[in-house]
């Protein structure tokens, strides 16, 4: 290391000496309401979708046949589920004895 001070270099260095900045931000606040809004609206669109899929003319009606649907198949695969056997752990698992 020079003979010396090496402060001056080192805080020049690092900008120390600079007129710092300073950044302001302002929130935005019609953004919770406006994302609110969007999610209420793709909701309403989702039902309607869903509505239509199902042949319904109103939402709740459709959501409802979609409940339906969604009981049915989810009954279907309980059934499936439960008659698969399920493996038996492992009496003596590998690499436990390592730990």
């Amino acid at each position: 290391m020079a003979a010396g001070n090496p402060w001056p270099q080192l805080i020049s260095r690092l900008g120390l000496l600079a007129e710092p900045s300073i950044v302001a931000v302002l929130p935005d606040t019609t953004l919770p309401g406006r994302l609110a809004e969007e999610k209420a609206a793709r909701l309403r669109a989702a039902s309607a979708a869903i509505a239509r899929r199902y042949g319904q003319t109103h939402e709740q009606e459709g959501l409802a046949a979609y409940r339906a649907d969604f009981d049915a198949t989810t009954a279907e695969l309980r059934a499936i589920e439960e008659r698969v056997a399920r493996p038996a752990f492992l009496d003596d698992p590998p690499c436990l004895s390592m730990i």
